[in-house]
């Protein structure tokens, strides 16, 4: 499992299939929401062969807890799915300092 840090990107993605087998989405779409449940934004996501992805950008990421990410996938002949991811955000346990 991946670790997420306050301020820094937290990158997303995920494998569609469709009766077990790869398939590759027509559309793909992602609703934030920050540990309040409170939106951040709504952006399309890129689509690479099966392979769904997004980057939510660490100038998002400024509270600790559970980001929500609501994915809208469309997939040819069966319409849109959605799938949920949950990132855990944690205090960095050293401040970043730049220049030195």
């Amino acid at each position: 499992m991946a670790e997420f840090y306050e301020s820094q990107d937290i990158p997303i993605r995920f494998d569609v299939f469709k009766d077990g087998q790869n398939t590759t989405p027509g559309f793909a779409s992602v609703v934030v929401y920050d540990p309040d449940k409170e939106y951040i934004l709504k952006e399309n996501a890129k689509v690479s062969g099966s392979e769904v992805r997004y980057v939510l950008k660490g100038k998002n990421v400024e509270k600790i807890g559970k980001y929500i990410f609501v994915f809208k996938v469309r997939v040819k002949e069966l319409g849109d799915y959605t799938h949920i991811v949950e990132a855990k955000v944690q205090k960095l346990p050293v401040p970043i300092r730049e220049g030195k």
